[in-house]
Parts: C-alpha cells; structure tokens; sequence
C-alpha cells in the first residue's frame, strides 16, 4: 500500500505542475503601447508628438493627397472630413477662423492645435484626428536607362534597388550614376532627418549646405554611383519616398552605321577607338571599303567631318582615335559615292518620356 499511496501522490503532483504551467501560457500577453491621437484639452499643452520608430515615422505624417478625418467627440456640427488646401493646411472646421497647418504634422499635433482652436467656443473639446487613406499621396517614379519605366505608389518602406528590380532592371547603355529628385514638401523628408541617404554621409560644410537648402523649400538632389550599389554600400541604398523621381542617367551613345556586319549605338561608357567600335559592330562587311572611314562630329555650331584608311590605323601609321558622345563612325561600301551631308539618324529611344503616360505599380 504505500508503493500504491506514493504513486498517486506522485501522479497528483505531475498534473498539478502541468496546470500550473498551462494557466501561466494561457494568461493574455500584455498589449503593447499605441500611438494616441485622441487629445482633450488637459493634454493639449504637451507638444511631444508620438510617432512609429525609424524610417516608418514618414507614413505617420499628413501628406498632400491623404484623407484626413476630424472627429470632435459629443459635437459633430465640427466634425470635418477631406484633403489639405493648396497651403498644406486644413480649412473648413465649423467656429475655426483660422486654417490648421496640417502638412508634414502628426494626427496628434494636429488635434492638439485643434483642441486649442476649439477650446475659445467648447469646454474640454475631445477630437480624434486620424488619416483614413493615403493613397492619394503623389507617385514616386522611375525614369531613364530601365527596361520598364514606371509609377509608385508607395505605401511601404521600399530602398532604390526594390525599385530598380521592379522596373525590369537596367538598360545595356546606363552609365553609373542615378540621380534622385525629391520635391520640398512631397515626402515630408528633409536632408537632415533623411538617414536612409547619402546625405548623412557627406562632410560637414556639404551637408550644412544642403540642409540650409531643404529648409529653404528647395528641391534636393541626390546622386548614386551604381558601382557603389552594386558593392552594397548602405549610402548608395536609400529609401524611396512619395513624390521622388529616379532617373537613371544614359551614357552617351556612338553610332556605328555603313559597312559593318552589325550596325548598332554603342555606349559611350569607357573609351572607345574606331577599330574597337568596328568589332564591336561585327567587323566589316562584305562590301565595305575599308580605305573610306568617316567620323561625323557634332560641335556646338558645326558637324567636323573626319576621314580614316583603317589600312594605314591597322599599319599604326595613322592614331585610331578615341570616339566622343554621339559621334556617327560610317564605314564606307564599295562603290558608293560620298555623303554631302551628315548622316541624319533618328533615334525613338532618347526621347523624353512623359510620367503621366506611365503604368502605375502600388507597393503595399
């Protein structure tokens, strides 16, 4: 018998731990603090304004374009529902005289200035301010050197290369260097407050420059090297925002026409000789004339014309020059008679693209 009294204990013991351990895992976890943008006018004094943490802080502003709804608690003859004025501010709320500057602004700055604007007409006014959509914010887009140029619409945190992979990648003729617009106002990111940029990289007197030119409500540019990209320096990555354009910057283009196997535009990109262009069109052609080699040169009023016997750059009697931007290199066919004129090409793939045709993609 107390073999038998020793197992029940023990067996009493084992479900009692069990339960214990079950009823701790059970309990509710604690919830975690949220943002609070219902104020009254015991808080209204306060001026810290709660936002998410990191890069996030931009979705919690008040954009051109965003739904806002106003809610003022027991009095809805206040209650107001729409977008910003032209001005960035809010304008309309009944016994308000004055527009409340929303732009840029959190939900709970600006129940705060409201709770004030309130408080000479309400006693202890209650108002919920909250953004009820953003999609209307302005589209980020992608131009230039891409396979498929396109919109944004943002509503994430998404770095340059997400935005270069969904634009198809890069053109053959890119050169390394992307240039980032970002319009005063658009994406609520100022030079100083940018970290996901390069421009907390740059030395002080640059960065002092450029921030004194953000404030001003200037458009800031930022510049990318694709080679620093590709190394995956963390500068060369940065967060793009609503509003910023991308244009991946072309190089200059060579053309190669006449008698070559492969006529085609070669980039510009790393230096280029007349014999390396050839190869890199197919050599000669069957009927080409390799003693009648033009070069047609743009300059700023005139078109030079300039002549080569590939026979005498082959012995290295003449130099085999190094071709510029948008020089025409035209090998010569047996037979044909000499241009009067520079050959006119012309070229759909270096004209302007308009952003209001482009397809729009949202990142969610």
């Amino acid at each position: 018998m107390p073999k038998l009294t020793k197992y029940f204990f023990l067996v009493g013991l084992f479900f009692s731990v069990v339960s214990r351990i079950f009823s701790q895992t059970s309990e509710p976890a604690p919830t975690p603090p949220t943002n609070q943008t219902s104020v009254s006018a015991a808080t209204s004094g306060s001026r810290s304004v709660e936002i998410e943490s990191g890069n996030n802080e931009n979705f919690s502003l008040v954009h051109f374009g965003d739904l806002i709804d106003v809610d003022v608690v027991g009095s809805a003859e206040h209650d107001w529902r729409g977008s910003l004025n032209p001005e960035g501010a809010i304008d309309g709320i009944a016994a308000i005289e004055e527009p409340i500057y929303a732009l840029c602004r959190s939900e709970k700055e600006i129940a705060e200035e409201i709770v004030r604007s309130l408080g000479k007409f309400l006693r202890d006014p209650i108002v919920n301010v909250k953004i009820l959509d953003r999609n209307g914010r302005p589209y980020a887009s992608i131009t230039g050197a891409v396979r498929t140029p396109q919109r944004f619409r943002i509503l994430r945190n998404v770095r340059l290369t997400e935005i270069l992979v969904l634009s198809g990648g890069l053109k053959d003729r890119t050169s390394d260097e992307i240039e980032i617009m970002r319009p005063p106002n658009v994406s609520c990111r100022s030079a100083s407050t940018d970290k996901g940029s390069m421009v907390s990289r740059l030395s002080d007197s640059t960065r002092e420059r450029f921030v004194r030119r953000a404030s001003q409500g200037g458009t800031t540019f930022l510049k990318v090297r694709i080679g620093d990209l590709l190394k995956g320096k963390p500068d060369a990555n940065p967060i793009i925002f609503s509003g910023d354009v991308i244009t991946v910057l072309s190089t200059e283009p060579i053309y190669v026409i006449g008698g070559v196997a492969n006529p085609r535009t070669l980039s510009a990109r790393a230096p280029l000789t007349i014999s390396r262009a050839i190869a890199s069109a197919g050599g000669f052609a069957k009927d080409a004339d390799r003693t009648k080699i033009v070069v047609y040169r743009r300059t700023e009023k005139t078109t030079q014309v300039l002549q080569f016997n590939y026979d005498e750059i082959e012995a290295k009697t003449l130099k085999d020059i190094e071709l510029r931007g948008f020089d025409i290199l035209e090998v010569g066919r047996s037979g044909s008679t000499p241009r009067k004129s520079a050959p006119f090409l012309q070229v759909q793939d270096l004209a302007e693209q308009d952003t209001n045709s482009l397809p729009i993609r949202t990142i969610e």
